[in-house]
């Protein structure tokens, strides 16, 4: 942290501290950018301590970032803030609320003088004075009331006119930078609309509401705000992601009478109908890209088998990467999507080895088994009746035994109709297979790309309906050639 003079202080929660030269280039485009930073100076000038509370909030993924700390008298620290696009976080002072904005390579100063007053300078200062004598420092607030009362027209009516004094103020404050003006403008919209749906699916899904929906009720919001649906330049803003969610979700359940799902089938089904939605509703590939991005981010703990074709729907390399690496990094074991299939030495009963070049080319589904496994036995006929059911197709099953004497493995193999491919792993390939597939409960079976990567560890077993996810990485590869 760079402190001038040094004293000690608490942190609760720190934020990562960056010099000047790491900062990217100021950049007023709106572009979304996954590792956005900003800079933000706290110099306290005054002779008293300040306690600082930060709030921030990011949404793809969602997370956010939490501080609480004093900063001395005659102190001052820069502090890293995840900036993503245009965007705004909270900070407290001694209590008092104030709003910040800042975009990816921002650099701002926030001073606390002798006379407590607190000023600002740097890329963003006329846009933070504005704030700070704008009285408002919620988007929800002002429009909360129509989440309790109000029928559909009321709350088009009341949330357009909040919109446009909001809009009207931006008017009050000429030193505004024109760019923020058009994009507050906007951003208000968005807000405002977003805000009225959120009020009627607040009501409907979660007090069960019976207040019936005009069929026009989403267009005309979107009429009287003259708002663009399909808006790449906003990519990646909380408001016109939370917009964007209400409007997809109002298109797929016009009524809102789709139960909230309450377990994994209704989930998967949901996911899967929402997601074919999207897919005719969204004709920009960069707004779709990142609606499927931040959609299949927040509902991956939901149905683990519903959303991994669609993966590749997203044009993006970049979010495609981010994605995957995002729920290879969960903490279930399910998330290894794209992770190449471990190099391990598994034997024929012959004595021959595996060749790891034959899971390529074919949808491969691996099933784990032991010689002690009665549950695994159970599979084994289901097993065998996808063998024959995809015999014709570039497809092929592969169970292998694990933690098993191998003279058991053979003994078995004998005994019992196996038509996949039947390999062993001795103690030590069991051992890997343990550690790096996580293959805790037996039978375990996981579901292999034309590539030889990892589609989905963890997937369910013959008896348990894997041939919809197989079917479903066929018709993929179907429509790639």
């Amino acid at each position: 942290m760079n402190r001038k003079p040094f004293h000690t202080f608490l942190i609760a929660f720190v934020f990562l501290a960056i010099s000047a030269s790491e900062l990217l280039s100021q950049s007023n485009t709106g572009v979304f950018d996954f590792d956005g930073r900003s800079q933000l100076t706290l110099l306290n000038k005054s002779n008293d301590s300040v306690n600082i509370e930060i709030e921030n909030y990011v949404h793809i993924p969602r997370n956010e970032q939490m501080a609480s700390f004093v900063l001395p008298p005659q102190d001052s620290i820069d502090l890293k803030i995840e900036v993503q696009t245009h965007h705004y976080y909270l900070i407290k002072v001694n209590g008092k609320l104030y709003r910040i904005f800042s975009t990816p390579g921002g650099k701002d100063n926030m001073s606390f003088n002798t006379d407590k007053e607190v000023t600002f300078d740097g890329d963003h200062a006329a846009i933070n004075y504005f704030l700070k004598k704008r009285k408002v420092k919620s988007d929800w607030q002002p429009r909360g009331k129509w989440h309790y009362s109000g029928t559909p027209e009321e709350i088009i009516r009341g949330n357009d006119s909040i919109s446009k004094l909001q809009i009207s103020q931006l008017d009050s404050f000429p030193d505004l930078p024109e760019w923020y003006t058009s994009f507050e403008t906007e951003r208000i919209k968005y807000n405002g609309v977003q805000s009225a749906m959120g009020a009627i699916i607040y009501r409907k899904k979660l007090f069960n509401d019976t207040l019936s929906i005009p069929k026009d009720f989403v267009s005309t919001l979107i009429d009287n705000n003259e708002l663009t649906i399909e808006n790449e330049s906003f990519s990646g803003n909380i408001s016109y992601m939370r917009f964007l969610s209400s409007f997809v979700l109002m298109k797929w359940d016009p009524n809102l009478t789709v139960p909230i799902p309450n377990d994994t089938t209704s989930w998967k089904n949901e996911i899967e109908s929402r997601l074919k939605c999207v897919d005719t509703l969204l004709k920009n590939s960069a707004v779709r890209d990142i609606y499927f991005t931040s959609y299949i981010m927040s509902i991956s703990e939901k149905a683990n088998s519903s959303f991994y074709a669609w993966i590749d729907k997203i044009e993006n390399e970049e979010y495609k990467a981010r994605l995957i690496h995002y729920l290879n990094n969960r903490k279930d074991r399910s998330a290894m999507y794209g992770v190449a299939f471990p190099d391990l030495k598994l034997l024929y009963l012959n004595g021959d080895i595996f060749d790891k070049d034959q899971l390529k080319g074919k949808i491969t589904l691996v099933n784990f088994w032991a010689t002690w496994c009665r549950p695994c036995y159970k599979e084994i006929p289901s097993e065998n009746k996808l063998v024959e059911k995809f015999k014709n197709d570039s497809i092929q099953i592969i169970n292998i035994c694990i933690d098993s004497k191998r003279k058991d493995w053979i003994r078995k193999s004998n005994e019992i109709e196996l038509k996949m491919i039947n390999l062993y792993a001795d103690e030590s390939e069991s051992q890997k297979i343990n550690k790096q597939l996580k293959t805790y409960a037996l039978p375990h079976s996981l579901l292999l790309d034309e590539k030889g990567n990892i589609f989905m560890n963890d997937c369910p077993s013959a008896n348990s309906g894997v041939e919809v996810l197989i079917s479903q990485l066929l018709r993929n590869q179907k429509n790639h050639k």
